[in-house]
């Protein structure tokens, strides 16, 4: 007498399947949508519009001292200014051709937090280099 073997999918069925196997159809139709999303171009929805941009508060010369005076208030080149105007005017002069050198002065009783605040703002508006002329005369303060 040959066994027959109860299949544990089919509880009760004793005769072999018919069915086609699955599986693998699906497997390589998965495969096939995943190559499908990677190689299609994504939907680009970008409207190209030249916007005007904003001009400097000051002028800017070749030569920029931005000083910070012993009572915190800042000045471009001798001109009165906010941070956000400092930040602004070391953008353009960033976006220029030629890019003019920027000087960082401060008066001796100026409070160092407030320096810090001047240099950290003109380093984070993109400022490609800065000088800090006369720090010599600090050496010996300390």
């Amino acid at each position: 007498m040959r066994k027959v073997r109860h299949s544990v999918y089919r509880p009760g069925v004793t005769t072999p399947m018919g069915d086609m196997n699955t599986t693998p159809l699906i497997d390589v139709m998965l495969v096939l949508l995943v190559m499908v999303i990677i190689t299609a171009p994504l939907p680009n929805h970008k409207i190209g519009i030249d916007l005007p941009r904003g001009g400097a508060l000051f002028p800017i010369e070749q030569k920029n001292d931005i000083h910070l005076t012993a009572d915190g208030r800042v000045q471009w080149n001798g001109t009165d200014a906010t941070l956000a105007d400092i930040a602004r005017q070391v953008r353009v002069a960033s976006d220029m051709p030629t890019v003019p050198e920027l000087r960082i002065t401060g008066d001796k009783t100026a409070r160092y937090e407030r320096f810090a605040q001047l240099v950290s703002t003109v380093r984070r508006a993109g400022a490609p280099s800065v000088s800090f002329p006369g720090i010599a005369d600090y050496r010996d303060a300390f």
